[in-house]
């Protein structure tokens, strides 16, 4: 299955779930402010991922996939932090959206810190062997 087709099932498997659990098919029309409920959504994404984060950064999380290794520069002996790839990819995410919450609510030098720091982190992972965009990535450049 091609990449696009895959991430129209998971919107189709998100819609099935919201209909599920609701009992009925989303109505665009029922007066809900959707760039609100849009923006509390990244935030609550943005709030999952940060404790996702400690968890890893605890040690709690176990280990799934390929990791990406990020070289400790403390000076200190620890071993360097590993992330599996989606593990990555979530945080990567998370900070695209906080950049992009940032910008939206005017705050447009905190909106460029997040993105100056998702490209540091792009670069210092092997993401340009693993990423999916590659011609359309700025990283990737």
């Amino acid at each position: 299955m091609a990449d696009n087709n895959k991430i129209v099932e998971l919107i189709k498997r998100r819609l099935n779930v919201g209909q599920k659990e609701y009992g009925h098919e989303i109505d665009v029309n029922d007066g809900r402010d959707w760039l609100k409920e849009s923006l509390e959504e990244q935030l609550d994404s943005i709030v999952y991922t940060a404790a996702a984060l400690i968890q890893i950064q605890k040690k709690t999380i176990t280990n799934h996939g390929p990791p990406y290794s990020m070289a400790n520069t403390s000076g200190k002996k620890k071993p360097p932090l590993s992330l599996s790839y989606n593990e990555t990819e979530m945080l990567f995410t998370a900070l695209e959206e906080m950049s992009s919450t940032l910008y939206i609510s005017g705050e447009n030098a905190k909106s460029s810190e997040y993105s100056g720091l998702l490209r540091k982190l792009k670069k210092s992972t092997n993401h340009k062997e693993k990423c999916v965009v590659e011609e359309e990535c700025e990283t990737c450049d």
